[in-house]
């Protein structure tokens, strides 16, 4: 999973030198809790609805993988890049019986300027 992204990444670099890449990082905040409340499978129905979104963002131009628990990492062209997308994307809202709960996510934006890395 890890390996094969930075795999494709680093592919991805060599193949598109001139181009200019941001890396995102992804992460849920608490996302324990969301397992903890409600259950491992709404936990894994989270995590694939995120997959999907970002999937369907990067399309063929980027990489994407799964790198941890609630944790997500990809990379586009920073033309691509989108404040307004991350922003729409950046929360989880789950209802049970009792209560309604927002989960956030968090995200770390790296615009690539050394391709050698």
């Amino acid at each position: 999973k890890k390996s094969r992204f930075y795999v494709e990444t680093r592919h991805l670099l060599d193949r598109n030198p001139s181009e200019r890449y941001a890396m995102v990082y992804w992460s849920v905040m608490h996302f324990r809790l969301i397992v903890d409340v409600f259950s491992p499978t709404t936990g894994d129905r989270v995590l694939k609805s995120i997959a999907d979104s970002i999937k369907s963002f990067v399309g063929d131009e980027g990489t994407y993988g799964h790198v941890g628990e609630s944790d997500f990492v990809f990379c586009i062209p920073a033309k691509r890049l989108s404040a307004t997308w991350l922003k729409h994307h950046s929360e989880v809202t789950l209802v049970s019986d009792t209560a309604m709960y927002t989960f956030k996510s968090t995200f770390g934006v790296y615009e690539l300027d050394d391709l050698s890395c």
